[in-house]
């Protein structure tokens, strides 16, 4: 018993780091991917660009989200969008997400 302690204790895994195989990482991250509604949505839907001038009414994005994939507030919506890199902002005519579009064979939702 003492051996195989010994053992234990030269394998010093505190200051060691265990690494995830690269193929459980990859499993993960596209199960993940399939779970998150928004992304999908986003995925299928929108276009993420550069352009800030390319902007997206976020309650017509939220109302166009909800229609398709439902359970989700609207609280919850805008936090996800803030974690994606997108985030609504004031405008003179309402709250818009800046730098994403509608692709271009859907932009019946554009304004």
């Amino acid at each position: 018993m003492l051996i195989l302690w010994e053992n234990w204790c030269k394998k010093d895994f505190l200051n060691k780091k265990i690494d995830t195989p690269k193929e459980v990482m990859d499993t993960t991250k596209k199960y993940m991917d399939g779970c998150d509604t928004l992304k999908l949505f986003i995925d299928e839907y929108c276009e993420i660009v550069e352009d800030s001038k390319e902007k997206i009414s976020a309650r017509d994005l939220y109302n166009r989200f909800k229609g398709i994939y439902p359970g989700m507030d609207e609280r919850s919506f805008a936090y996800n969008m803030i974690e994606m890199g997108l985030e609504k902002k004031r405008f003179t005519n309402g709250f818009k997400y800046s730098c994403i579009k509608y692709k271009d064979n859907d932009d019946s939702y554009t304004d």
